[in-house]
């Protein structure tokens, strides 16, 4: 007789429970019968929220407690989130004394991805006001973060383009006014950051260029492959610091839709991870990367280098924009190299792929082609 059992574990508000069923059939060797074991799991966090409480998987949640409670706060539900998301990023409902329940974000970054860890501890007191509130960070291992819930993109990442071109621009206009506060607030701190260590110079490096051009041979057009090999090696070679027209910030380094979120009235940055001192365009060339519409792309750069020049960012329009054209070169092929990674992990499929490798080269050309005026 042989048995092959099946497990299926449960998730829920009720007592540990196991229990059997045995299911016979038959096959040409022998009599068989299969062992279903059904384990109903009980929530040792004994709360139960309005959604449900949920218990979580690859989560050492004693620890997670502790480190809650250490900071005035009992963590009574935890859920994963899912998603590609480059570290591993829980949501947390706690209760406090004397207040009512509290909902936050905590988050285990990747181990060699410690950026936003080391931006927080280096400048959390001055970038307080774009950084999530209650930002807490744990420094033994594993590192990790916790803030305050801040609510959900002002865009839905996976589906902005198809956003009508009216509210793609009245949430640009919230982002950008977000990133001018940034931007203005820092520009006299930003030399003096990177002097003492608190924050990096940009690189003007070509290693996206480099990590796309090698990944992407055999699996772009090899039009787009080639096209890309040419503009790369010419760009670089004259892509540096010295390049740069205008002046440099402190800069957020990642604001796509997935990180500009809104609560309220409140709109918050989060993962500041690819923090640099750079031109305050970078910022705007990341924020488009996705854009459909050419015009709506010009509008929100025009706007953003209007707003920074109004309100006292020294230098010229013509040189802010300049910086702007240099930056979407730069950061178009970072984000084609990017789609090629989700790619090759199995994240998109080959027409997706095929859509943003043509419109991507489309941009670097045009920008491209812009610079060189």
């Amino acid at each position: 007789m042989a048995r092959y059992p099946i497990v299926i574990f449960l998730n829920g508000d009720f007592v540990n429970d196991i229990f059997f069923i045995r299911i016979p059939f038959r096959c040409r060797a022998d009599h068989a019968y299969f062992t279903i074991i059904v384990v109903k799991h009980y929530n040792r966090f004994g709360r139960t929220g309005k959604e449900g409480s949920k218990l979580t998987a690859n989560i050492d949640e004693t620890l997670l407690q502790k480190r809650f409670r250490a900071i005035g706060l009992d963590a009574y539900r935890i859920e994963r989130r899912e998603g590609l998301f480059a570290a591993t990023l829980y949501d947390v409902w706690t209760d406090a004394a004397g207040s009512d329940s509290q909902r936050y974000i905590y988050k285990l970054p990747s181990p060699e991805r410690n950026g936003e860890f080391d931006v927080v501890g280096k400048l959390g007191a001055e970038l307080a006001p774009w950084l999530p509130e209650g930002i807490v960070r744990f420094e033994s291992s594993p590192k990790a973060i916790a803030m305050r819930y801040a609510g959900e993109p002002i865009l839905p990442p996976d589906r902005a383009g198809t956003v009508p071109a009216a509210e793609r621009l009245a949430a640009y206009e919230l982002v950008s006014e977000r990133l001018a506060e940034l931007h203005l607030r820092t520009a006299a701190a930003a030399a003096r950051w990177a002097s003492e260590g608190k924050a990096a110079p940009y690189a003007f490096s070509r290693e996206w260029a480099d990590a796309l051009l090698k990944e992407a041979e055999g699996v772009l057009d090899r039009g787009v492959w080639a096209s890309l090999s040419r503009i790369a090696y010419d760009f670089y070679a004259g892509y540096s610091a010295s390049a740069m027209r205008g002046p440099a910030v402190f800069t957020h380094g990642d604001p796509h839709w997935g990180n500009a979120l809104r609560l309220g009235d409140r709109v918050t940055l989060i993962d500041w991870e690819w923090t640099n001192v750079a031109a305050p365009m970078r910022d705007i060339a990341i924020l488009v990367q996705d854009e459909p519409d050419d015009e709506v792309l010009s509008h929100v750069a025009a706007s953003h280098a209007t707003r920074l020049l109004a309100n006292g960012l020294s230098g010229e329009y013509d040189d802010v924009m300049a910086d702007f054209d240099l930056m979407m070169v730069d950061n178009s092929i970072m984000t084609l190299a990017w789609d090629v990674a989700l790619f090759r992990r199995g994240d998109i499929g080959p027409e997706r792929l095929r859509e943003a490798s043509e419109r991507r080269l489309a941009r670097i050309e045009a920008f491209w082609n812009r610079t060189r005026r």
